[in-house]
């Protein structure tokens, strides 16, 4: 969570930064300026994925030095010993695949670092589009909340669907990170659910990012 609000932030001060110091007038006069759009997005995304990973690097030795793991590391994830995180009742862990704690401990941090991605793309997405870096962010948060609730609000209407659909947002998938590489419960039609909702954020995103800079790339843009 951490590293993910970090990176966000990062790649939309970076994305804003005109608007903040006021030069972007002088930025957007010309179309040189207007590229720079894509070094402040390049090395916006690259700080994201810098704080997760100094995040990480700093953080974990002190878990790790309050919780010895010694041991542990090649015993299997999926045991009678640990449970999976349910609304209802405990339910086991078990995973898609035989995981060792070790595999399932770098497996996490390698689909944090995709999800960091997403959000970073995302920051990139709402720095083109939006001018005002605090508009910005306040539109994200409102859009993730509103992200959170509705396969609820779906699932009570019965449009499995759409519940379906919105549970492949990167808002979803990370409020289900306790539950990675698992079943999630009523939450994934398909195995690595989560993995397929990461990837197709990357892939719509992609998409969005490409007519967004056509967007502000145009002349008429202010």
């Amino acid at each position: 969570t951490e590293g993910i609000l970090l990176a966000f932030l990062s790649v939309l001060l970076s994305m804003g930064s005109e608007a903040l110091h006021r030069t972007s007038a002088l930025v957007l006069s010309s179309r040189i300026g207007r590229r720079i759009a894509l070094t402040k997005a390049g090395a916006g995304t690259l700080c994201g994925l810098g704080f997760y990973f100094l995040l990480n690097a700093v953080s974990l030795p002190f878990y790790f030095l309050q919780w010895d793991y010694t041991g542990f590391w090649n015993s299997s994830i999926s045991t009678s010993f640990h449970m999976s995180p349910d609304y209802l009742v405990p339910r086991p862990f078990l995973t898609w695949t035989e995981m060792t704690v070790g595999q399932y401990f770098w497996m996490q941090l390698a689909l944090g670092a995709a999800l960091v991605l997403v959000f970073c793309l995302i920051g990139v997405l709402v720095g083109l589009l939006v001018r005002n870096t605090y508009a910005a962010f306040v539109a994200v948060v409102a859009a993730g909340m509103l992200l959170l609730l509705l396969p609820g609000w779906f699932s009570a209407l019965r449009w499995f669907w759409a519940m379906f659909a919105f549970l492949l947002s990167p808002f979803q998938i990370w409020s289900l990170q306790n539950s990675w590489f698992t079943d999630l419960g009523s939450n994934s039609l398909w195995a690595w659910w989560e993995v397929s909702g990461v990837f197709l954020s990357c892939l719509v995103l992609a998409l969005l990012l490409i007519a967004a800079y056509k967007w502000y790339h145009r002349k008429d843009v202010v």
